[in-house]
């Protein structure tokens, strides 16, 4: 086997064609689609975290509105057993006060009628008095 420089330099210059044409309709092709999608991924990615940011961003509104319809509700319970409180002490003393009065009727329709006993108790005693009067007055 002999080396032919011919065959060589022929080699080489189909080779030097070939890679310029695979470079041209292939590789150049190939690369700016792998650098065109390396882009979109960027992008994607970009998106993604502006997306997850606005979604943070959402996700703590809304906790803090929560909070606050939370300690409004709370305000508002508050108030309102208060309320409730109040009307129940309220009531508690007007029972309190009609206890009152009732036990002061009371007393008073308890002293009357001790009043009254005692009054008809002593006209009884007068009347009793003047009967036995009169038996002992006619029985001398």
């Amino acid at each position: 086997m002999q080396l032919q420089p011919s065959v060589i330099i022929w080699t080489v210059i189909c080779f030097l064609l070939f890679m310029l044409v695979v470079d041209r309709l292939l590789f150049r092709p190939l690369l700016k689609h792998m650098d065109g999608r390396r882009e979109r991924i960027a992008r994607a990615g970009e998106k993604r975290a502006a997306l997850e940011r606005e979604l943070e961003d959402e996700r703590l509104t809304r906790k803090l509105e929560a909070e606050a319809a939370r300690a409004r509700a709370e305000a508002e319970a508050r108030a309102e057993l208060e309320r409730a409180k109040a009307e129940c002490e309220a009531e508690l003393n007007a029972y309190a006060e009609e206890l009152a009065l009732y036990e002061k009727d009371m007393t008073a329709q308890a002293a009357a009628a001790g009043a009254h006993d005692r009054e008809l108790i002593i006209g009884a005693l007068d009347g009793m008095a003047a009967e036995y009067a009169d038996k002992l007055i006619v029985s001398k």
